[in-house]
């Protein structure tokens, strides 16, 4: 969200140079993720649609032949899913707060962004699905390697010479008037998945 003058008043899940995305738990400590939000009212929290795995001892795991079960898998559901994500088989199934969220479903989500204002006029709200194929805390962990295997410093020549980290899917811009009284305009973000 910026003002009438382009100054940042609200930023959630900005995407850096190098791949990582601010506020992104994971991205800087491999043992953590970003829960799936239904409301986010601080630049911190960050809506990310992935899967995270556990191994056997219940950590988080970038390694598939690590991999128990997942903690997390948020991934927008495809249009004709089933209604009821509870009664699934577990390897389509909804896992975390994700399964529990009503709005969560058929390739769409609802995430509601509410946080102080202190600016008067008008603000310019820019809201965008970003795919990534993959993701800054998988690297940090793959990079773990690096000196050590010649495939893992191949990749990352690779990885860091090309410029396209993220591929915007859809995005969308609105203008809202705020007051300055502290309180956000209500603003709520629809991401649809068109499958």
């Amino acid at each position: 969200m910026t003002d009438s003058n382009s100054n940042i008043v609200f930023e959630s899940g900005k995407i850096n140079e190098d791949g990582s995305i601010t506020g992104a738990a994971n991205d800087f400590d491999q043992s953590v993720f970003e829960p799936h939000y239904n409301l986010i009212t601080s630049s911190a929290q960050v809506q990310i649609y992935e899967t995270i795995m556990a191994n056997t001892d219940d950590e988080v795991t970038f390694t598939l032949l690590r991999s128990a079960y997942y903690l997390k898998d948020n991934r927008l559901t495809p249009k004709g899913f089933n209604k009821d994500k509870s009664n699934l088989p577990n390897d389509v199934a909804v896992k975390g707060q994700a399964a529990n969220d009503a709005d969560f479903n058929q390739g769409s989500d609802e995430i509601t962004y509410r946080f102080p204002v202190s600016v008067a006029g008008e603000l310019e709200i820019s809201v965008s699905l970003n795919y990534q194929t993959i993701s800054h805390g998988f690297l940090q962990d793959l990079y773990d390697d690096s000196g050590q295997v010649d495939q893992v410093d191949d990749f990352k020549a690779m990885y860091d010479a090309q410029s396209l980290k993220h591929e915007v899917m859809v995005s969308t811009q609105s203008t809202v008037i705020s007051d300055g009284g502290g309180v956000s305009p209500a603003m709520s973000a629809i991401i649809m998945l068109l499958l």
